[in-house]
């Protein structure tokens, strides 16, 4: 309040040369300060100007009874008294003061007396912030970085931390429907439960209709702020940057049983993996035992194309064996004989195995269906 009707604005950037932890710590209503015009907005009450005015000592400005604004201190950064024409590029460190805290639309950042930046309640942190407008009080210095501008609009983020397996958080096109995803409630509506995936950026809304089986009386009973949940995704709509989701128990059916199958089935490939590799270790080794004692029987049992491809390749490398043992005696092939026999009981012993272990896990699958 200036003379008679006369008012002007600061902005949060006009009040400091430098940058400090909060723009507004040592001003309060009524305290006396000395302020540089720097513009006309319009009018104000009655008629009179609206004047937009500045601080900042290097513009002559002065608050009475606060002798860091004068001298800061050397190590605070130097704040610009507005951004370059062209803003950087999206990823660069950006910084400014707590404008406004909206519950719904997130926050809003100054980043000089002309620009402000958005950040959604989704980047406000890594983690889960239950009370936003507590967390983040007006003049408060933030630094993120820069997400996307567009004209006057700039979106930013506070999040630090990305996703290990592709560098980044996940966004929603990392998603699609019907996928079974784990997350954290974010909050709780009267119409619905917002819900932030894990590892991601993305908040989800599962419609109250989409939160039971059964008629849900007081949502709040259910569900609450950093619960843990589980929740199907519904459908995904890219244009308008929102995903469905449903937290049914009957949505979720089979979501446990879905990861052990493919588990299960995993165990069961590399399971036949190695009984397979076993079987052809011992094809080979017979084969290999035809070429040094001559005895037909042992290598003639195997039939089809693929076991012929296996006995080739033994062959090649039963004359490369030949090659090296040749000056061996009868007794030691005969040993090698022994050798093989005992193989293939060993082979026939996993083959045993791996059928017992196939029907244990028919008769486990038989009895989840029942």
């Amino acid at each position: 309040q200036l003379a008679g009707r006369v008012q002007g604005k600061v902005a949060l950037t006009d009040i400091h040369d430098v940058w400090v932890a909060n723009a507004l710590e040592g001003l309060s209503e009524g305290t006396i300060v000395r302020a540089c015009v720097i513009g006309v907005e319009g009018e104000g009450v009655g008629g009179a100007p609206k004047l937009q005015l500045s601080l900042r000592p290097s513009r002559g400005g002065a608050i009475a009874g606060l002798p860091s604004h004068a001298k800061p201190a050397p190590s605070n950064q130097p704040a610009p008294e507005a951004l370059p024409a062209s803003l950087p590029a999206a990823g660069s460190a950006l910084q400014g003061y707590i404008k406004r805290v909206d519950p719904k639309g997130g926050v809003f950042v100054a980043l000089d007396r002309t620009h402000d930046a958005r950040i959604k309640l989704c980047n406000l942190s890594d983690g889960f912030i239950e009370d936003p407008v507590g967390a983040f009080p007006e003049g408060l210095r933030v630094q993120g970085k820069l997400l996307s501008a567009s004209g006057d609009r700039v979106e930013m983020s506070l999040r630090t931390t990305t996703d290990a397996s592709g560098g980044r958080n996940k966004g929603l096109a990392d998603y699609k429907e019907g996928q079974v995803v784990s997350g954290r409630v974010r909050r709780v509506e009267k119409f619905g439960v917002f819900v932030e995936l894990a590892g991601s950026t993305v908040v989800g809304l599962a419609h109250i209709s989409e939160l039971s089986d059964a008629k849900v009386k007081d949502i709040n009973a259910l569900f609450r702020a950093k619960q843990v949940v589980k929740a199907r995704i519904t459908a995904i709509d890219a244009e308008k940057g929102r995903m469905s989701l449903s937290l049914k128990p009957s949505a979720l059916e089979g979501a446990e049983e879905e990861g052990e199958e493919e588990e299960g089935g995993a165990r069961k490939k590399r399971k036949l993996a190695s009984g397979k590799a076993a079987m052809d270790l011992d094809a080979e080794l017979a084969d290999d035992d035809d070429d040094e004692g001559g005895d037909e029987e042992m290598g003639g049992s195997s039939s089809g194309e693929e076991e012929d491809e296996e006995m080739e390749e033994g062959d090649d490398a039963g004359v490369a064996i030949d090659d090296l043992s040749g000056s061996e005696d009868d007794e030691g092939g005969s040993e090698d004989d022994d050798d093989v026999s005992e193989d293939e009981e060993a082979g026939s012993s996993g083959e045993g195995e791996e059928d017992e272990a196939g029907s244990s896990g028919e008769e486990e699958e038989g009895a989840k269906g029942g």
